[in-house]
């Protein structure tokens, strides 16, 4: 293992006691930002915007409520970025027992940092969707939460990936 990971250190039967309490409350935290997402586009609209234009194109259909809850939900995303991805690292360590080659038990690790390094470009993302909602809406916020955004989502779905096809592999080993 290469690259080492705090998590390295959770003994392999004990790895599920950290998963599930983090995936539970990425799975309820999540939930709660569906119902609070602003109508249109919604807040990926808004983080994906690019441009002046395009954020205030997103932000247009929003209704006085729609900024309430837009700017509570961006805040609450704070609790959820370090579940995701917490929940995300812890996968990927798992996930790089699982494999035996060299390559993707490296992988793993790097991908385990990486789901943090997607947390650490969400919470900047944040801070740029809160100076759009609270207004005006000026550079380089749109850009630096779209750059952020895209960044996140990249580093976030690698490591859902990876770990995903660490479950599939697994299950092919079980399998008669």
């Amino acid at each position: 293992m290469a690259v080492h990971h705090p998590f390295d250190e959770v003994p392999p039967g004990r790895i599920r006691t950290w998963f599930l309490p983090c995936f539970a409350t990425t799975v309820v935290v999540g939930a709660a930002l569906l119902l609070l997402d602003p109508g249109g586009t919604g807040i990926v609209g808004l983080e994906v915007a690019g441009s002046v234009a395009a954020a205030r194109e997103a932000m247009a259909v929003w209704d006085d409520r729609d900024v309430i809850h837009a700017a509570f939900g961006v805040g609450l995303d704070y609790l959820f970025l370090l579940a995701y991805s917490t929940t995300i690292a812890i996968a990927c360590v798992w996930a790089r027992r699982v494999f035996r080659h060299a390559w993707l038990v490296t992988l793993g690790g790097v991908l385990a940092w990486a789901a943090w390094a997607g947390g650490a470009c969400d919470a900047v993302e944040n801070v740029a969707l809160l100076d759009m909602i609270r207004g005006p809406v000026e550079s380089p916020a749109p850009q630096v939460a779209a750059a952020c955004a895209y960044l996140k989502f990249v580093l976030v779905y690698a490591g859902v990936i990876y770990a995903l096809g660490a479950a599939l592999t697994r299950l092919a080993r079980r399998a008669p």
